[in-house]
């Protein structure tokens, strides 16, 4: 933990053989990253360092107890050597000028935003027992057997959030995105607002994108070639609104999709894809830019592309408050969608 696996800065050069450094703090504010660079009269990097930082307190025990002189001496010099950890003490300043604005957060973020009366169970890949990812849904939920045959509820719910808000408020979409490793969390019983932002917590803003349907079928090998390709993991998993396909994880790259229907937004309709229509995609930017392994999205000019400029989580918040009501709490009722409308519609799993 807190070791980088790489270079830190690793240097590489752009398109012109340019330095560049590039670093990352790892997730979730857990690491503070320090980088130092220095600039030519030009204005291109000439040199670049840094390290990552732990930040740690110092109130050290061994063994539930106060370290003796020689222990205490012991433990600051393995902090020291470690290079990344940092003893820090809280800034009372600092503490200060926050205050108001965390009990705001706090107070935010206990406040009850729906209810779900049966568990959207969590999977970001379909498959039985033994697959990869089966760990991740609840007892109740792998005994349902639903997970393993369409994916995870949450994942699918979100990527259909999507959707209908995108065709409410901001332009329309024929179909979405949302990878299954996006989505952090189920959910069950009452949801707080700090769960609803636990689903989605990496501040993805979204981008609409216009692709033909030949880009459509590309999109989703990608995803799935991200996942069951060499050196593969299972977060790309493709969760779509508005398009559903089924999957043979076992065939070759290319080959995995098949079936692929679109959902006419003024009918209702399934209808199949059609390589030559231009369709329009409501995406995440980490996914339309590339991320994912999604190099088709990344792939499509600035022409088709547009950064809508909200964040994925206030669109699921808008979603929520969109939804019926529960008679009794009189919060919005968070359910889960009917089997239709999952994008997985059938999933055949790598032979074992």
């Amino acid at each position: 933990m807190g070791t980088p696996s790489g270079a830190y800065p690793t240097r590489v050069t752009n398109k012109d053989g340019k330095p560049v450094c590039i670093v990352q703090a790892w997730e979730y504010a857990q690491v503070v990253g320090e980088l130092k660079v220095s600039f030519d009269a030009n204005g291109d990097v000439k040199q670049c360092t840094g390290t990552p930082h732990v930040l740690i307190g110092n109130n050290f025990t061994v063994g539930g107890k106060e370290p003796t002189a020689d222990q205490a001496k012991a433990i600051e010099a393995s902090v020291k050597n470690a290079g990344f950890l940092r003893t820090t003490a809280p800034a009372a300043a600092a503490d200060q000028v926050l205050k108001p604005f965390k009990e705001r957060i706090a107070a935010f973020n206990q406040t009850l935003s729906a209810t779900a009366p049966k568990e959207l169970c969590s999977r970001r890949v379909p498959g039985g027992e033994g697959s990869a990812d089966y760990g991740r849904s609840s007892a109740a939920c792998n005994a349902e057997g639903s997970v393993s045959a369409r994916g995870g509820d949450i994942q699918q719910l979100v990527a259909q959030a999507y959707l209908e808000v995108a065709n409410a408020q901001y332009g329309g979409a024929d179909i979405s995105l949302q990878s299954g490793g996006g989505v952090r969390i189920p959910l069950t019983g009452n949801v707080t607002a700090a769960q609803v932002i636990q689903v989605l917590p990496f501040g993805n803003m979204l981008f609409r994108l216009d692709i033909t349907g030949a880009e459509v079928k590309a999109m989703l090998e990608d995803g799935l070639e991200a996942v069951y390709g060499k050196g593969g993991s299972t977060g790309p998993y493709p969760y779509t609104g508005g398009l559903r396909f089924d999957v043979n994880a076992g065939m070759a790259t290319g080959q995995r999709v098949s079936g692929i229907e679109v959902r006419n937004r003024t009918s209702g309709l399934w209808e199949p894809l059609a390589s030559e229509r231009s369709y329009r995609l409501f995406v995440l930017s980490f996914n339309a830019t590339g991320g994912d392994g999604y190099k088709t999205l990344a792939a499509v000019p600035a022409a088709r592309r547009l950064d809508i400029g909200v964040l994925d989580a206030d669109v699921f918040f808008t979603y929520i408050e969109k939804q019926a009501r529960d008679a009794a709490t009189k919060l919005p009722l968070l359910q889960r969608l009917p089997t239709e409308l999952y994008s997985t519609k059938t999933f055949v799993d790598v032979k074992k």
